[in-house]
């Protein structure tokens, strides 16, 4: 390409975007790092047997080559990363504007600067998105909060005439805070840190009605384009099949000052030429910030404990799973009779009652086959107390009283 891809005509652009994006999906494919964030994601919400066919959330699945398992989940591993998130995010964020200067002007603005955050703060719910996109980061590697300003919020002030003659709704706009999961937004993955990327290119769910009302001429294409349940490979969460789905993708790439852009670019689009917005960066920087437990080096991904921990919450899936199936399917015992006992099956099943048999036969068993050696049941505690150092926690601290009896 003779000219740099930002700096192409808006419909040119977009078709270059979402080439951009179909290039990420492919790469994040081949390299694992798309089935990585969905064993994550499915593992955090307890699907830990999702691969078993027709297996339901909330079942104890069959597993096993012939199905002779008994698949239980024991999720220790959201239960140690919503107890790292406490001891992260028990802190509430409190904004505290210093002034450069000791002129009441400038102290009567910081004043006045402090009222407008906790304002902020408080009615947009800061806090929470912070505290849930900590919580995204922590289980997914990953995550983004997007702050913009959005023109179609706010108090409406004033009517526009459209060329067609039509009227439209100007509003006087309000900020937007939106948590963003790793799927939905791209940037140059061949940048060795986040500091160093140029652009970003993110995605989120509109209701394509509202599109259609605000760019009537667009209808058609509009129509046209695939809704979230029709969407290949993106998101975690897939929309049910055969509901009415009207959300389909709106894409807004931003590129910051750079020399070979000094006005940086917005393009906000539907599709291919389905141009919604286009001009300068409005803002002094990217507007989508990530937040990473820790920075995987040489790269634009971050690192999470949760990837230590997959494994782990396997194997102690697997040791539970092991003792259970023995307990459910050998619980009710049998009993053996010598040949010759002069007892019935009907005998033994009537419960409390005097029994004649003959002793030279030998008296009736009860076959116990429910034992389980107890290495299992402790190499599973050893399990559940590895991931808890490796995410540098303790028993205590997750609320699991530790057995000091015989300690001074």
């Amino acid at each position: 390409m003779q000219q740099y891809f930002a700096s192409l005509p808006p419909e040119e652009l977009s078709e270059q975007l979402e080439k951009i994006m179909d290039d990420w999906n492919q790469q994040v494919t081949a390299n694992g790092q798309k089935q990585l964030w969905q064993r994550l994601y499915y593992t955090y919400f307890g699907r830990h047997w999702k691969s078993v066919a027709g297996n339901q959330d909330s079942d104890i699945a069959r597993v096993g080559s012939q199905g002779e398992l008994s698949g239980l989940t024991v999720n220790d591993f959201r239960n140690i990363i919503k107890h790292m998130l406490v001891l992260t995010t028990n802190q509430k964020i409190s904004y505290e504007p210093q002034a450069n200067n000791t002129d009441e002007s400038s102290l009567t603005q910081t004043r006045l600067a402090k009222i407008i955050l906790d304002y902020y703060v408080r009615e947009k719910r800061v806090d929470r998105h912070l505290h849930d996109c900590a919580e995204m980061s922590l289980a997914l590697t990953k995550s983004f909060i997007k702050c913009t300003w959005n023109k179609q919020l706010g108090r409406p002030y004033t009517v526009s005439q459209s060329p067609d003659g039509s009227e439209q709704i100007l509003y006087e706009g309000d900020m937007k805070i939106e948590m963003k999961d790793p799927f939905q937004v791209f940037c140059d993955q061949n940048a060795e840190s986040w500091d160093d990327i140029n652009y970003t290119l993110d995605l989120t769910w509109v209701n394509r009605w509202d599109y259609i009302a605000r760019f009537p001429e667009f209808k058609e294409k509009i129509l046209a384009l695939d809704t979230k349940d029709q969407f290949d490979g993106i998101g975690f969460w897939n929309t049910m099949q055969g509901a009415q789905c009207d959300l389909i993708a709106l894409k807004e790439f931003y590129h910051k000052r750079t020399p070979s852009m000094p006005n940086g670019r917005f393009l906000a689009f539907l599709g291919p030429g389905i141009i919604v917005e286009d001009g300068s960066i409005p803002y002094r920087r990217l507007p989508i910030f990530r937040m990473v437990p820790g920075k995987w080096w040489g790269s634009t991904e971050g690192y999470s404990e949760s990837r230590d921990l997959l494994g782990l919450s396997q194997a102690q899936n697997t040791l539970w799973s092991s003792a259970f199936t023995n307990q459910s399917t050998f619980a009710v015992q049998n009993v053996l009779v010598p040949e010759g006992c002069n007892l019935t099956p009907m005998q033994l099943a009537q419960g409390l009652r005097a029994l004649k048999y003959n002793p030279a036969s030998g008296k009736p068993e009860a076959l116990q086959l429910t034992d389980t050696p107890a290495e299992v049941f402790k190499f599973a505690e050893m399990i559940s107390s590895k991931m808890e150092t490796i995410f540098g926690l303790n028993s205590i601290s997750r609320g699991v009283a530790e057995d000091l009896s015989g300690k001074a």
